[in-house]
This record gives C-alpha cells, structure tokens and sequence, in this order.
C-alpha cells in the first residue's frame, strides 16, 4: 500500500555496528533534497515509496541520482548530525542502514519523522517530536535499511536502544486520572508494552499500587511479535488529604510472575474545586482516554449545572484547554482530547471522541441536556463549526473563536475540478 505523503520527507544514510551496551546514536548519513509540498490527498503518490513497494528500491550511495518524477535530477548527499539530529531541508528524503553482525532485535527511537520503512515494513512515525514512539525492529544479519519520511522540517535524532527484556513499557505515554482530595477511586489507565520478541507475547500483566497500596493486576492482551500496544489496567487508591503527587507504580510481569520492567508515575491529588482528568474506557475502540473537567461552581439557584464541550487547539493538551477556565457557577467545562493535541482538526476520530466526551460526561454530571453549550479556539474553532453544524440538535449554543472554515481554506488541500456530490 502506497502511504501518505508528509509536508517534507528525509532520507538519510548511515552504516553503523550496533552496540549491546548502550543506545547507538547514528550520526552521519546521506540526504536527498526534495523540493515537493506536501498536502492532504485522498489518494496520495510518492515515488520512492512506491519502489519499497515494489521491491525494486536499494540503498543509494553517494552522489547517486534520483528523479522524484518532477523533471529535476536529485542526488544524494553526505550530511552530518548534530546535537539535535540530522537537520535537512523540508521536502528531502532520508535512510539509515544498521548494519548488525548478527540477527537481533533492537528498539528505534527516532523523533520528527512522518514514517519510516524498516526494510519494506512500514512503521510509525513522530511527527510532531514528542519523544513517545519507541519502535522493537528486527536486525537481520547484514545490512538493514530503515527509511525516514520527515514531517514538518524538524530535526531527526535516530537511535537504536538495547531491549531490556522480552517485552518492556513504555512509560512515555501514559494516559492517567487526576485523583481527589479526601477521596478514594478506582480508575482506569494506560501505558505503552512493547513486545521486543519474535514470538507472540502472552501471559503478561500489569501490576499497579498507589502510595504503596494494594496491588491490582490486569492481564495484558497478546502482543504479535515486535508489536506494541497502549494497555489498559486499573488502579485503586485510598482516600488521601493533601495536594502533592501520589506515586503509582507500574510493574510489568510475565506469564511466571517474573518482573520484567518497572515505571513510576506521579498522580496528581487535586482539590474537589480544581480541574481534573477524568479516565474512561472508550466505546469507539476500547482504549482508554481522558478529558478535562472543570467542575461547576455551586449555583444558588439549585437548577441542574448545564455543561460547555471546549474543544483545544493545535498542540494543546486537553488539560491545558480546561485549566484555561475558572469554575462557574451552574456550569461544568469538559475538555475532550481530539485523541491527541493534533488529532485530525476535530474531524473523523477527533469529531467522535468529542461526542462521546460529551455523553459520558453529561451522564456522570448530570447536566440539564437544554443547557448544551459548544466552543473552542483555532482548531478548536473549526472544530466548533464542524460539531455544530454536523450535530446542531445537540447544543443551545456555539461559540467558535479563530476557527477556519473547512480544510481547503486553511490547509489548501487539492479541490476536484467536477466534484461529483454523489460519489
């Protein structure tokens, strides 16, 4: 399958010997200036792509020749890494090859890429650098190709880290409840497990103590082999008074109770009057997400509290957007996530994870349905225009503020000369 062209992609070259002691930190390579934008397209074209796919792409060497099919000649050039990793122009194109002496498994740590092709398997990328994806590869004996498709012209450090064990977490992305002052909860969250493995991994368990409590074990699904997936496991904690952090401890174990890994995340113990995150085991896909919550100030009037959905902007996080508001009287701020602080402008994904935010937390808070209310700032203004014309029976009101219109105004994806509304 052809994948989807980012706004720049960056190839880079590197040979390297990979070490069983520490992370290797690739620093030299090659890069192949582009020169094509990129844009949202519904059925993209990337001709180096297509050639992984077809199995005729090889490993370029220097000075080497490329054509992009735009009519310009291309070649591939050295290019150093610096402190912050290899820094090429938007719209290049980059590889490394991890040249191993032997077969072995090894975990990928790159960050502002797009994608990237470890041979002919594809993987995900980080587009927006926020250090969270931690890849298991398989290193075959030889030369190991493994492409970069850049994004947005960030710098891209690659590594490559030693497993620590068959399977491993990844405490970079954690999705975790607020708890209450003088309150005790049991919750949901989740956290990354890698399967550092050929083999399919089964049996393992997360085990999770608050403040050093009792222990609560979730079974984790079967991971296919060099796979990882965000697990859901549930945690329990005693009432505590006091606003400092409470630590939880995340003990990952495999079928025989051996400890294979261990992370500490610290939980925030708020005040019944401040913002929170609230978890919930979504029924779109069953992951577990948050939204912010700022809860409704005591109203003397005694009617139900209505309820405003703010939608975040790009790069916010949901809990940044809910602690933007104080408390109001007689109305509750719920913040949902867009399923990340870009998520798809609060379309597809992002327009359902807010409606369900909203539905659960109306549920839970009791809200009166008639005291509805919508808004969000830039993208979240857009998305206060989608929501609301794609929902209007929902809310009392909508409030969007510097929201763009549709994606052809903001973003200037590319308009079919006779759209066929039909099709």
């Amino acid at each position: 399958m052809i994948r989807p062209l980012p706004a720049s992609l960056l190839f880079l070259i590197a040979t390297v010997a990979v070490s069983a002691a520490e992370p290797l930190v690739i620093r030299e390579g090659l890069v192949l200036p582009g020169g094509r934008r990129g844009r949202r397209e519904a059925i993209p074209a990337d001709p180096i792509v297509a050639r992984i796919v077809a199995g005729t792409w090889a490993l370029p060497k220097a000075g080497e020749a490329a054509d992009l099919g735009d009519g310009r000649e291309r070649k591939w050039e050295p290019i150093q890494a610096g402190d912050g990793g290899f820094r090429a122009a938007p719209g290049s194109y980059l590889v490394v090859d991890a040249a191993s002496p032997e077969d072995r498994t090894a975990i990928l740590e790159a960050t502002g890429h797009g994608a990237a092709y470890v041979g002919d398997e594809p993987r995900a990328g980080d587009v927006y650098a926020n250090g969270y994806v931690r890849l298991p590869i398989r290193l075959r004996k030889g030369s190991n190709p493994i492409l970069f498709l850049g994004g947005r012209g960030r710098p891209i450090p690659v590594r490559l880290a030693e497993p620590k064990a068959a399977a491993e977490l990844n405490a970079g992305d954690v999705t975790a409840p607020d708890l209450i002052e003088g309150q005790g909860a049991e919750a949901d969250a989740a956290l990354i497990v890698l399967n550092t493995t050929d083999a399919p991994a089964e049996g393992l368990a997360v085990l999770a103590r608050v403040d050093g409590g009792a222990e609560v074990r979730t079974p984790v699904p079967t991971l296919p082999p060099l796979a990882t997936r965000k697990a859901r496991f549930a945690i329990r904690a005693e009432a505590k008074v006091g606003s400092d952090d409470r630590p939880l401890e995340v003990r990952l174990v495999d079928a025989r109770g051996t400890t294979l890994d261990v992370a500490t995340i610290p939980l925030r113990n708020r005040r019944p009057d401040q913002e929170r995150k609230v978890t919930f085991v979504s029924d779109i896909d069953g992951s577990v997400q948050y939204y912010g919550l700022v809860p409704a100030a005591p109203d003397p009037s005694g009617a139900r509290p209505g309820i405003v959905l703010s939608l975040h902007g790009a790069s916010v996080e949901a809990i940044g957007q809910a602690a933007a508001y104080r408390p109001k009287a007689g109305l509750a701020v719920v913040a949902p996530t867009n399923r990340r602080p870009y998520g798809f402008d609060w379309e597809d994904w992002g327009r359902k994870d807010a409606i369900e935010v909203l539905e659960k937390a109306s549920a839970t808070l009791g809200v009166d349905p008639a005291r509805t209310y919508l808004t969000g700032h830039s993208m979240g203004g857009h998305g206060t225009w989608h929501l609301g014309v794609t929902f209007p029976d929902r809310f009392a009101a909508v409030a969007p503020s510097a929201g763009w219109v549709s994606m052809f105004s903001y973003a200037g994806a590319a308009r079919a000369e006779a759209p066929d509304l039909v099709d």
